[in-house]
């Protein structure tokens, strides 16, 4: 009897794992450009007085990514193209121009530093002139990301 309990559990073990979705994790680094001044994600909402999260849409789903507070963050969700379409202020958002990104199985992908400029930090989530750069700066990255 105890042999046959043995079997039914690795069998439904197995048909959970067998049944997963695979995924992956993108991961990259969020800085903030107070006019000419460059902040730290610590810094910034130290500004706003609000927490700011990285949020990562996947179809109707949304996967918030862990951020240290330097700005680096890693996301992981299952394998696909997800979008950044805003930063998440508190209760508030600050909408960005979309950037895609790509989850794949069992891989850390980077998205390199996404450096957002506004004009006045302290409007941030008022959606009041904001632009997004994406910088290529992965070759320096990648020791923190791994870390992540």
């Amino acid at each position: 009897m105890r042999s046959f309990s043995v079997v039914s559990c690795l069998a439904v073990l197995w048909t959970s794992a067998v049944g997963a979705e695979p995924e992956g994790s993108v991961a990259g680094r969020l800085v903030f450009v107070d006019g000419k001044r460059q902040m730290t994600l610590r810094e910034a909402e130290g500004e706003v007085g609000e927490r700011i999260t990285v949020e990562l849409r996947h179809g109707a789903s949304v996967v918030e990514a862990r951020v240290d507070p330097d700005g680096y963050f890693v996301a992981t969700g299952p394998v696909g193209r997800y979008r950044l379409e805003y930063l998440s202020i508190g209760e508030r958002a600050e909408f960005l121009r979309p950037q895609e990104l790509e989850i794949e199985a069992g891989a850390l992908t980077c998205a390199g530093t996404l450096a957002v400029q506004t004009s006045h930090i302290e409007g941030l989530g008022a959606n009041q002139d904001n632009e997004v750069t994406v910088t290529d700066e992965c070759a320096a990255l990648w020791p923190r990301l791994y870390r992540l």
